[in-house]
């Protein structure tokens, strides 16, 4: 009698428990394989891992399992697509957030069409998207389950022109302005684009559609890991405000299943509010006029997980969405000063408002213990003297540096740069508030300040928003120093510190005059 023929057994030696168990193949995505994700299982991961280069396995000591990633382990610049990233999450961390799943899984029910990304760069791209780049762009006081982007996932495995917007966005982080990987982001990105594009011209969508939603939004997080100074961020968030905006037209309510209606909502706001200062009047007029604020309503609200606190519900802005809105009101009130009389009293309410949204952070500073949230209040804080700074030069545009009262909350405002500490959960968050206090500060000693701050975020990661926030402070202080003042009589009607932040055609033009248009 002949002998059955034996099937051959799916191994999966570097893979979570829960595979192993059941002799499956696991992807080893973390910190949830889709194995796990689908059967809604636990996720763990065994405390020993193998050496690639040797072939053999060795236990990770207890302290490096329990100590925080170093930000050494977050990224790592390379020459080609087919070199693996390492993990950015500690093993105590994945093991926190696999639990925290369990207790805490959306109530959105999911079911996965994982979609065939082959054994080349693609996988290795998916893998740097799901386990280093998303989990950093969700605040450290957030709930854990916000970073697993469950209800996101599902359309990149649906849809290739949304899986080929992560894939790029991989790309650009891996890379760190390396030339080859930003091609190939553009080749995953670019058709994305067009296609997206082709289907509103041809009339394929309504804008309620919960993919496309998806699809812009993270259009909008590829511009701004882009390195060059000037991106398409701002149109792209005009098509999310235009989106926002027929979703309240025809009744699309924000549901309150589903995470990524509070993520798109408050990244929306963030970038239009750090981004529009880079850029000129008619651009940011641009976004304004698809819009109002009241579009937003009910996503600022929604309470994926009811069981948590409002502030670990509130992924990005820690519960800040009235203060974004304001920076960005006052951004557009920066460009025609002299204020006129009705602007000047626009002006006044926000004042209010910035009084208003302080004295209650500082209140609940003085009742929160250390941890995520006292960061979060401080953080915000940071960001209320700066706009307090920029609001002021903006009602007083011929005021300088050396203003009693600029100098007053600058001092202030470097007190919390220098408090506050720096993560690899959105570290990008400093940029807006160092660049607007780059224009203000005089001292070395106040810019080595700012200079070890911004130090600390490339440290983490060298995303496109660092590198563009350094090269602007960079060239702030090279622009003014003794030697660059002297004798150039093309920059000498050039706006120069607080002035810079009321040029019309947006602070990258008052620096690098026409690169923006040149690039275009």
């Amino acid at each position: 009698m002949a002998s059955r023929p034996t099937r051959p057994r799916l191994r999966a030696k570097t893979g979570c428990i829960g595979c192993r168990k059941q002799k499956k193949k696991c992807d080893e995505t973390k910190p949830s394989c889709l194995y796990c994700l689908h059967y809604k299982r636990e996720c763990v991961w065994p405390t020993v891992f193998a050496d690639g280069r040797h072939g053999k396995r060795r236990a990770s000591s207890a302290s490096s399992a329990n100590a925080p990633p170093s930000p050494a382990s977050c990224s790592h610049p390379s020459d080609v697509l087919t070199l693996a990233t390492s993990p950015l999450v500690g093993h105590a961390e994945e093991s926190q957030t696999s639990e925290a799943i369990e207790r805490h899984n959306p109530q959105s029910q999911i079911t996965w069409y994982p979609v065939d990304l082959g054994e080349g760069q693609e996988k290795l791209l998916f893998h740097h998207f799901s386990t280093c780049t998303l989990p950093t762009a969700i605040r450290r006081h957030a709930h854990p389950s916000y970073s697993t982007y469950q209800d996101v996932f599902q359309f990149g495995f649906e849809r290739p022109d949304i899986m080929n917007v992560f894939l790029g966005i991989a790309a650009l982080r891996i890379g760190q302005n390396n030339e080859n990987f930003t091609i190939e982001a553009t080749k995953f990105y670019n058709p994305s684009v067009n296609a997206v594009s082709r289907s509103i011209r041809e009339g394929k969508v309504n804008g309620t559609e919960e993919w496309l939603l998806v699809l812009i939004a993270f259009m909008v997080i590829f511009e701004t890991s882009r390195f060059e100074l000037c991106s398409n961020v701002m149109l792209h968030l005009g098509g999310l405000a235009q989106l926002f905006h027929i979703r309240k037209l025809k009744h699309a309510l924000p549901d309150q299943r589903r995470p990524f209606h509070r993520i798109a909502a408050e990244a929306f706001a963030y970038h239009l509010a750090t981004y529009s200062i880079l850029y000129s009047s008619h651009d940011i007029d641009g976004v304004a006029q698809q819009f109002t604020w009241s579009d937003l309503q009910g996503y600022d609200e929604v309470m994926p997980y009811p069981e948590a606190s409002k502030l670990a519900n509130s992924p990005i802005l820690s519960l800040q969405f009235d203060l974004f809105k304001t920076i960005f009101e006052i951004t557009r009130l920066s460009r025609p000063t002299p204020l006129t009389t009705s602007d000047f009293a626009m002006a006044v309410e926000f004042k209010k408002q910035l009084d208003l949204i302080q004295q209650r952070v500082t209140q609940g500073l003085d009742f929160e213990d250390e941890g995520g949230e006292h960061e979060s209040q401080e953080i915000a804080l940071l960001y209320i003297l700066v706009t307090q700074i920029f609001l002021f030069k903006v009602m007083n545009p011929d005021s300088g540096i050396e203003h009693p009262t600029i100098t007053h909350v600058l001092s202030q405002a470097l007190l919390f740069v220098d408090k506050c500490r720096v993560y690899a959960a959105c570290n990008s968050f400093f940029c807006w508030p160092l660049t607007i206090l780059a224009c203000a500060v005089r001292t070395e000693e106040e810019k080595e300040l700012i200079q070890r701050k911004m130090a600390e975020c490339r440290q983490w990661t060298h995303s496109g928003q660092i590198h563009r926030s350094s090269s602007i402070i960079n060239a702030i202080w090279e622009d003014e120093s003794p030697e660059r003042l002297s004798g150039v009589s093309d920059t000498t009607n050039s706006p120069r510190g607080l002035d810079r932040l009321l040029h019309k055609e947006g602070l990258v033009d008052a620096l690098f005059p026409s690169r923006c248009s040149d690039s275009g």
